[in-house]
């Protein structure tokens, strides 16, 4: 027997508002017991990827719902800012880091002796691609 089958290809890359949508009728040849279990299997997958839905938005709602978020700092206001103390003082975040004067002069001149290294291999790779010109 021949069954016909319908497929819809949707392509949404030309940009944000526009949709191109082809739908192309094709003939499977299929007995009627591998089209029954195609379908069969076809709904399995589809209550499959229902219940892997619902699990993602019961995810998402936990962490997007943002009034229990709102409500929950609201309460453990004064807990949270004690903790942030505490992990400022715990890890120096206040602290700002002051290199010395030694520190600077010899970043300085690192940075000095690179850009020169640098220039001059420049001036080579100039050099060499003038004599292969010539």
């Amino acid at each position: 027997m021949f069954y016909f089958i319908l497929c819809e290809l949707t392509y949404s890359k030309v940009n944000y508002k526009t949709y191109i949508k082809i739908s192309l009728p094709y003939i499977v040849t299929m007995s009627q017991e591998e089209m029954i279990s195609y379908i069969t299997e076809l709904e399995k997958r589809n209550e499959q990827l229902k219940a892997e839905l619902e699990e993602t938005k019961a995810h998402l709602k936990r962490y997007t719902a943002p009034a229990s978020s709102k409500k929950y700092y609201q309460e453990h206001k004064e807990e949270h800012k004690q903790r942030v103390r505490e992990y400022k003082e715990r890890t120096k975040y206040n602290n700002k880091y002051q290199p010395t004067e030694e520190q600077k002069k010899k970043w300085a001149r690192t940075a000095y002796l690179n850009k020169k290294a640098k220039l001059e291999k420049e001036k080579l790779e100039r050099e060499n691609m003038e004599k292969q010109d010539v």
